[in-house]
């Protein structure tokens, strides 16, 4: 499923948005800057009246390879204030303007990184398949989101390498759009929905993870689970429910739970009813998967009434109504990350509990922690991975204890 928008910049001039949002468009991204100092003439009036028309708003920078790549993402960001249900960032890189390869990737990842760091988001990379070929296909940018300029009447655009699949398609740069005088961009936005199988998928099971609605496997596949928290999450966010990730959910997701949900105040870590050392919340925070501790787990979760559980799960996922989805306490332990919603619900549900129960539990817990370790297999460290610090190190360096032989390998399999 695709949904259609547009890329407007200063020569499209003065747009009557409200019969574009009329010919079938969803949203719209406008030019925003150029370089260390241009900022397009039709942004101010463009960036107001798209959302008042109800469709999505991005911005894009338009990148400059001699400009000082820093001085850009400033000037960006002093211009360009991104709202919750906005688009990330868009970097549009059109031309090498004849710097090197080291050059030209060192500066765009100067630039992303910038103004990952100041919006929390990942921004957006839009480029041509020639050119980011014509750059030996880097790496370093398979994480970010990217947006495929290939003006065809194909079915698919050509993909570079490093990505798999796109998020975006810019198919056209003469379409005929309602509200507009002359030819415009036009673009296709990729919906995800149940039975995709690609990486995108597992980078939205992780924002969706990061905003509580999502328990499960992170393992890229958009199955029922993975739609139970699409429908939740759309639910919460007053979008259409359809459990399907369109621009308008996946704009919400990207800006993230400290930006859309209410869990960014700093709330007390110190609970006077919980005795020292039994609080969950505590137990939980860099849980170290074992046979021992899964066990301990699901003896506690038998010991749970349902309407307590359901309540529990009802917290956890921030609903305003329960719903008969079920929770794990495996699932919550492995993918707990310390949200304040989070420790609330943890500390609601410990209070339910008999104390005596919880005590033998936090007892079992820490003795658990004093066996010896077991070998770790990668098919768990898959399932509990969560992007943190420390984790992407181990990634890295088992990464490098690979010949390039064993790597091919193993993406051959990986992708079968």
């Amino acid at each position: 499923m695709r949904i259609q928008g547009i890329i407007v910049s200063d020569l499209q001039g003065r747009i009557h948005w409200p019969a574009v949002a009329t010919a079938g468009i969803r949203y719209a991204v406008t030019h925003a800057t150029e370089g260390v100092d241009r900022v397009a003439d039709t942004f101010s009036l463009n960036w107001v009246a798209i959302p008042q028309v109800g469709l999505t708003r991005g911005a894009y920078h338009q990148f400059r390879p001699q400009s000082d790549p820093r001085q850009q993402a400033d000037r960006f960001l002093s211009v360009v204030r991104l709202e919750a249900a906005d688009f990330p960032p868009v970097l549009e890189v059109s031309s090498t303007d004849g710097v090197s390869v080291d050059r030209l990737t060192s500066a765009l990842s100067a630039w992303l990184g910038r103004v990952e760091a100041a919006t929390q988001r990942l921004p957006i990379l839009r480029v041509s398949g020639n050119l980011w070929r014509s750059l030996g296909n880097p790496r370093a940018f398979s994480r970010y989101p990217v947006w495929i300029v290939h003006h065809s009447s194909a079915l698919e655009p050509a993909v570079p390498a490093p990505w798999d699949t796109w998020t975006l398609w810019e198919y056209s740069d003469r379409a005929n759009v309602a509200g507009i005088v002359g030819w415009t961009k036009a673009s296709w936005f990729n919906c995800t929905q149940k039975g995709t199988s690609n990486p995108d998928i597992l980078e939205l099971q992780k924002r969706l993870q990061a905003t509580g609605f999502y328990i499960g496997k992170m393992d890229g596949v958009f199955g029922d689970r993975t739609e139970e928290a699409v429908i939740e999450f759309q639910t919460a966010a007053g979008e259409r429910v359809d459990g399907i990730v369109g621009p308008k959910t996946w704009s919400k997701l990207a800006g993230g739970a400290a930006s859309f949900f209410k869990t960014v105040t700093q709330e007390s870590t110190t609970s006077p009813e919980i005795a020292p050392g039994t609080r969950l919340s505590e137990l939980f925070t860099n849980y170290q998967s074992s046979p021992q501790r899964e066990q301990l787990l699901e003896e506690l979760q038998q010991k749970i009434p349902q309407p307590t559980l359901k309540e529990f799960a009802r917290q956890w996922r921030e609903q305003v109504k329960a719903t008969n989805v079920p929770i794990y306490l495996v699932d919550v332990a492995k993918y707990y990350r310390g949200l304040p919603h989070h420790v609330r619900a943890l500390d609601w549900l410990q209070k339910q509990l008999p104390a005596a129960d919880i005590e033998a539990f936090a007892a079992g817990w820490h003795e658990a922690a004093t066996l010896p370790e077991t070998p770790l297999l990668i098919v768990d460290a898959v399932e509990s991975y969560r992007a943190l610090p420390y984790q992407n190190q181990a990634l890295e360096w088992l990464h490098e204890q690979m010949s390039p032989e064993m790597l091919r390998e193993f993406a051959s399999r990986w992708r079968r």
